[in-house]
Formats: structure tokens, sequence, C-alpha cells
């Protein structure tokens, strides 16, 4: 079956429309994404360890989660939380530590910290053909192979600046291995749709 992606370049005054076809099986997989809690890095320990205070209940999040944390000039990812302490009923502390990506900010900082969310996506990276990821907000979607082990972990930085490869290009596929399991996190408060769009090659 043949599958398409039509690209439109609006640039200069001018307007080119290209279209990009790849033969193969089509699969489009929508995830659902935990809403990401507001709050500040209240206590900055090291680089990858904090204390996140977030206002009111601590809501999906509960001790030995994973966590993304968010915040304007960066992101952390796959972030264990071990431990969560109430402040009366006006806030939580959510103590972070291990994560991967940016240093966290400074303390005091403004940010949204957010449970992942994991789901079966099974991607052969070798028979990809095309592959493509969007989501309404700005989010993260960590693949880890079946061992389990971290594939790649790709940041979705604009809500609906969709990524897009297709093969017999330069650019590397960003999928550099088989995947077994997804998981997605946003930096929005409202939550977030995530959608990933791949062709595998029908031989």
């Amino acid at each position: 079956m043949s599958n398409y992606v039509d690209i439109t370049f609006g640039l200069g005054g001018g307007t080119k429309y290209r279209r990009v076809t790849r033969a193969g099986h089509a699969h489009v997989r929508e995830f659902d994404v935990y809403a990401a809690q507001a709050g500040s890095l209240q206590t900055r320990t090291g680089n990858q360890t904090g204390v996140v205070r977030i206002s009111g209940a601590s809501g999906t999040i509960a001790t030995t989660n994973t966590v993304d944390v968010y915040w304007t000039a960066g992101q952390q990812h796959d972030c264990n939380v071990s431990s969560i302490t109430a402040n009366g009923t006006t806030s939580h502390d959510v103590v972070v530590a291990g994560g991967t990506g940016d240093n966290l900010p400074s303390a005091s900082g403004a940010v949204t910290i957010c449970r992942r969310r994991a789901h079966t996506l099974q991607l052969d990276s070798s028979a990809m053909k095309l592959f493509g990821i969007d989501s309404d907000q700005r989010a993260g979607a960590d693949f880890f192979s079946s061992a389990p082990a971290r594939v790649t972990f790709i940041e979705i930085e604009t809500a609906e600046e969709p990524l897009l490869w297709y093969d017999d290009t330069a650019i590397t596929n960003p999928i550099t291995g088989d995947t077994a399991t997804v998981e997605v996190s946003c930096a929005s408060t409202d939550g977030a749709t995530l959608t990933i769009y791949y062709v595998h090659d029908s031989t």
C-alpha cells in the first residue's frame, strides 16, 4: 500500500508543495498523556537531584513513579520519585533524582512535573520507511527495547510542530533500534495527546 506525507513550504512570498510517498504497512498510534502539575524547584541539591513543591494534592504522582520535569529553558526526564511529603493541605514536596537531560534549573524556578505513562509500541527500525511524532502540547517520548534499554528520547519542544523522518535521505532515523514500549509525558497541566505515525516495509 502506498502512503504519503504532503509538505508545504511557504517562504519568501512563494509556496512549494512536495509529496513524500512510501509503500508499506502504515500505523497511527495516539497516546493519552497524564496532566503535569505546576510547582517550583524548592530545593536544588545537584544537577539531577532536588525537591519539587507542587500545589495541592500529589495527583497522579506516587512514590516509586518515574517523572519528567519541564521548565522554560529545558527538561529532565526519567527522574525517580523517592518520597512525597505533604505540607498540610496546600502543597506536596516531591523528591526527584537520577534523571537525564538538561541540568535542573536554579532553586525557586517554576517547573511542571509529569508522571510518565507507558504504552506498548513495537517498532522495527530496520524495516521503517517513514516515522513521525506530534503532540498538541510540549511533550516527550522515551523509547525502550524489550531488554529494557533506552533506544532514544524525543522531545516535542513546540506543540503541533511534528518531527518527520523518511528513508533514503542523509538524515539518520531517530529510532536507532527496535522498540517494545514508549513512555510519554508533557509539560501542560491540561495533559496532552501524543501521536506517532510510522510505515514499515511490507516485505
